[in-house]
């Protein structure tokens, strides 16, 4: 287990990320907008899954996974941003 150590830390980054990017959406209106709650932790719940049976089922290289996550998470705060109904559709497809 001390090959994930590492890949545990990077991952625990990342989440931490999305978790202050989508709190930052939430609190950054004069209205609190849930939704960006409710899509931040679906987005973060989604690729913590997916990463975990990439792990189990050793699918494929787990650091290149972070690494395509990150840029899906930043993409989608700044669809985020610009409409709240393209974000649904990105998570969807």
């Amino acid at each position: 287990m001390t090959r994930y150590h590492g890949f545990r830390k990077i991952l625990s980054l990342y989440m931490l990320f999305n978790i202050f990017a989508f709190v930052t959406l939430y609190l950054y209106k004069n209205e609190y907008d849930k939704s960006a709650l409710i899509y931040g932790g679906i987005l973060a719940g989604i690729l913590c899954i997916t990463s975990i049976l990439i792990i189990i089922n050793q699918l494929g290289d787990e650091y290149l996974f972070i690494i395509v996550s990150m840029q899906i998470s930043i993409g989608s705060v700044i669809l985020f941003r610009i409409s709240t109904d393209k974000i649904a559709k990105q998570i969807i497809w």
